[in-house]
């Protein structure tokens, strides 16, 4: 096939697909985003009421946080299955890489958001992925060097090719003061001239490019995917482009060349992207009248990425290739084959056999349309209730007091009664049960009731609470359905993709941070043929069923574990580990590696659990001896007591004897000491005694008189 037409082909396909998408699918579109925010449906009329009902908004943001939480509570969204033994720990390894390439190389979080909310709001979300080679540069500037760094740093620079000098400058500079103790050595003045010495110094730029290969992951706008109008599937299709509006200035970063170029950018005139109807709908008046850039690297040209199956080299079997158009005129810049198509898409209500199915949007687009017609009327019914039309006769009254809309105004009048209200009843309130039906009808098409918002069964007393939990398990079954279909359609296509490339261009080793641990990451020996499984529970019931029936299971596996050890046939310590990590992630804890480690491949293995019949006899043996123990214990504590009995008495007796005793010398000790203290008293009143006869002696002889008896003495 030659160029021409080769070229003819290619753009023939293009513009039909553009053509299926612009012409049929892009106006459902619009009329959905119009409907999301709001817009007015063009039929309003003037003095009238013009409100509403934003019930496609409504209906998709509240399905958007049960969707999310569903794919951002657990620890790993997606776990790889391994083909063969040979696999299961590479298995677990690129489970935890790609998780990790998806939710922290690329942002996760944001890339569902923007996924979820393209496929409720526009029939189908599109996220592309592809392997990106970036170059990094970083220029360091070093000044002041002198000959021996400046040698050492270009030594440097030419041992790697990464690596240039990308500027020098030399100057000279007088040589700095050396301390005293190099005066006289000629460094700092010359001996002969005394003058100050010069330098030659050096600053220079260093440029060192390094390039570093990461997974990219970016969701694409609607109106930019383009599929030929028969594709069932991405896969499949004949045709799958990606179109964008892209500057000089990246193409060149590409590889191509000015001369490549020439003629493609599209200056200041619109281009088919920037009048299409979707992105008008999207975008706000300031960036509807954005003017173009004067930088010709900056001027737009219309790039169509196209995947296309075509026989270009005539064996008569068509060949997937990767091409790159530019310009109005299909100019092919890049043609090269390839293996697969690097786009993941979703629809929340597929239609069978064919790629565009139903959204959310267009299942609540006419109730909203019903329910703000039936709420104008009801706000017109309101106003003309309140304030009626007047009738009045005309000359019999002020006209000016009459068109006076002022509260408690008065009216002239020349006649009583030329002026008076046209009563409108208030039948508005007829048309509320027709609100309630719409409700209904709303919760039938997408599940999305209050119930299915979180309704706590505990606070409904009317029924019981089984009946309620049942109730909501009903109303989540639809938004569950949804999880389940982007599980299968999206984020299996994604990760199969990535683990593909991983596989295909990580060539070397990355080292990343796993559970509080760094780990070493090497793809090179994975098997890039894994399937893969979403962890999305749909018809599990609520989380309190959940938790209730892994507690079950904790509990079963505890026992086999105790009863038949770690090594037995039906549990692991990993799935005991996997157990509490998934109890953890219903409590709302993602990382169970702050909890629980995993459990090392070389653990000790426990010995195989004894024959029951060996157990109970050795039960029996040790009962028996434990008995015989026992008794023996018993009787030696028996003579123990005896011999204790025994000597107490001894003791006790004693104990009598030495009182008896005590009690017999202390009476005598007592009796002693009473006669001595009487014969000290005695002998105390003998010696007064004898001291009061010894006075009165000497007192009578000091006062004897002679007796003179008759006149002769004696």
């Amino acid at each position: 096939m030659d160029d021409d037409e080769f070229r003819g082909i290619v753009d023939a396909a293009i513009r039909d697909a553009v053509s299926f998408v612009d012409g049929e699918i892009s106006s459902e579109r619009t009329k959905a985003l119009e409907y999301y925010n709001g817009k007015p449906f063009g039929d309003e009329e003037e003095g009238r009421s013009k409100v509403v009902i934003t019930e496609v908004s409504d209906t998709i943001e509240s399905m958007m946080p049960s969707l999310l939480r569903v794919f951002c509570a657990p620890e790993r969204t997606v776990e790889f299955i391994p083909q063969g033994p040979e696999d299961v720990a590479t298995a677990e390894q690129a489970s935890d890489y790609c998780n990790y390439v998806f939710n922290r190389d690329n942002g996760g979080f944001s890339i569902l958001n923007t996924w979820i909310k393209d496929g409720l709001l526009s029939k189908t979300g599109i996220v592309k992925f592809w392997w990106d080679e970036t170059e990094k540069v970083e220029t360091s500037d070093y000044t002041g060097l002198d000959d021996q760094t400046l040698m050492a740093l270009m030594l440097d620079v030419d041992g790697d090719e990464a690596t240039a000098i990308t500027a020098h400058r030399s100057y000279q500079e007088e040589a700095p003061e050396q301390p005293p103790s190099m005066e006289g050595q000629g460094v700092a003045m010359t001996a002969a001239s005394g003058q100050p010495q010069m330098v030659t110094l050096h600053d220079v730029t260093v440029e060192r490019r390094t390039k570093c290969g990461r997974i990219k992951i970016v969701p694409v706008p609607p109106e930019e995917f383009l599929i030929d109008r028969n594709a069932r599937d991405e896969e499949n299709a004949v045709l799958v482009s990606h179109r964008r509006e892209m500057p000089v200035g990246e193409l060149i970063s590409m590889g191509f060349t000015w001369d490549d170029l020439e003629g493609l950018s599209t200056g200041g005139q619109a281009t088919d992207l920037q009048t299409n109807q979707e992105v008008v709908a999207r975008r706000t008046e300031t960036d509807v009248n954005r003017t173009a850039s004067l930088d010709p690297a900056q001027r737009p040209v219309m790039v169509y990425e196209t995947w296309m199956r075509i026989d270009r080299d005539g064996d008569g079997i068509p060949e997937l290739r990767r091409l790159i158009v530019a310009g109005p005129g299909c100019k092919i810049l890049r043609d090269e084959p390839t293996d697969h198509v690097p786009f993941a898409c979703w629809c929340p209500v597929p239609m069978p056999h064919t790629f565009f199915g139903r959204s959310v949007a267009d299942l609540t687009m006419d109730i909203q349309r019903m329910k703000s017609v039936i709420m104008r009327q009801t706000l017109d019914n309101l106003v003309l209730a309140n304030h009626p039309r007047m009738a009045v006769v005309e000359g019999q009254v002020n006209m000016d007091d009459v068109l006076n809309a002022e509260m408690g105004a008065i009216y002239r009048m020349k006649t009583a009664g030329a002026v008076q209200p046209l009563a409108v009843p208030f039948t508005a309130a007829q048309s509320f049960p027709v609100l309630d039906y719409l409700d209904t009808v709303k919760e039938s098409r997408t599940g999305l009731s209050r119930a299915s918002m979180g309704l706590n069964p505990d606070s409904l007393q009317s029924t019981t609470k089984a009946a309620v939990s049942a109730t909501i398990s009903a109303a989540q079954g639809k938004v569950e359905m949804l999880a389940r279909l982007f599980a299968e359609q999206g984020l299996k296509k994604l990760f199969r993709g990535m683990l593909r490339l991983i596989c295909k261009h990580q060539d070397r080793e990355r080292m990343i941070r796993l559970r509080n641990q760094w780990v070493p990451i090497d793809p090179r020996h994975w098997n890039a043929e894994m399937d893969c499984i979403v962890n999305v529970g749909l018809g599990n019931g609520r989380e309190e069923e959940k938790l209730q029936a892994l507690m079950m299971v904790k509990q079963t596996q505890e026992g086999i574990i105790q009863q038949y050890g770690p090594s037995n046939p039906m549990v692991s310590l990993p799935q005991y580990k996997a157990t509490l990590s998934a109890i953890l992630e219903i409590a709302g804890y993602r990382d169970s590696g702050k909890f629980f480690l995993d459990p090392p491949a070389n653990m000790p293995q426990q010995p195989p659990a004894p024959d029951p019949k060996i157990v109970e006899a050795q039960t029996k043996a040790q009962i028996a001896m434990q008995q015989a123990q026992a008794s023996a214990a018993l009787e030696q504590q028996k003579a123990q007591q005896s011999v204790e009995l025994e000597r107490s008495r001894l003791e006790n007796e004693m104990a009598m004897q030495r009182y008896r005793v005590d009690q017999e010398m202390m009476l005598k000790r007592e009796q002693f000491q009473a006669e001595l203290r009487l014969r000290q008293s005695q002998m105390i009143a003998e010696a007064q005694l004898a001291q009061q006869e010894q006075m009165l002696d000497a007192h009578t002889k000091t006062n004897m008189q002679p007796v003179q008896m008759g006149g002769e003495v004696g």
